[in-house]
């Protein structure tokens, strides 16, 4: 029975933590178009970048993240290479500032994310959450590698912090699989 709990619950993480938050990926890398509303923008461009600031809403196909600030850096390209090529890639995005994002019935919180394009990587920093139907998990911060399909939770670094999840189990919408589903 243990070990059926555990099994669920490393799909559970997994679920949450790479369902719900390759956000970033999703957007650096996908031909569809990025809506970003914002109180404000600033473009730096010797330092190639933008910041929008001010209830920022970014949404592209049914992943929404808002935050404060959000700063995308990116780098030159040459677009000779590929007609659809913007002559632009992104580095990096931070969102800062009771940053949430949405997927469906997923979503995930935090007070920063950082999203690495070369490393495919995404971090959640602050008070982390990420959360499916009524199951979450939670720590100081979630390090996912997206090419990896690996994730890390970690605790804070005040003394007796730890690491928590909550795992529905039983019936009714949000629950986990019960084990007489698991032998059909």
């Amino acid at each position: 029975m243990i070990l059926k709990n555990m099994s669920f619950f490393v799909f559970l993480a997994w679920n949450l933590t790479f369902c719900v938050l390759p956000v970033a990926a999703v957007y650096a890398a996908s031909e569809t178009p990025i809506r970003i509303e914002a109180d404000k923008m600033e473009s730096f461009e010797k330092e190639g970048a933008v910041r929008f600031s001010g209830n920022v809403e970014a949404i592209q196909g049914d992943i929404k993240i808002l935050s404060h600030v959000m700063t995308v850096t990116y780098e030159k390209t040459d677009p000779g290479k590929n007609k659809n090529d913007s002559g632009q890639k992104m580095k990096k995005l931070v969102a800062t500032g009771n940053v949430k994002l949405y997927k469906g019935d997923t979503r995930g919180t935090a007070k920063t994310m950082e999203y690495y394009a070369k490393d495919s990587k995404v971090i959640l920093k602050g008070d982390a959450k990420a959360l499916q139907n009524k199951n979450w998990v939670e720590g100081e911060r979630i390090i996912m590698y997206l090419d990896e399909g690996r994730s890390i939770v970690e605790r804070g670094p005040e003394k007796g912090g730890r690491v928590k999840a909550f795992i529905m189990s039983g019936e009714g919408p949000g629950a986990a699989p019960s084990t007489k589903e698991k032998k059909k």
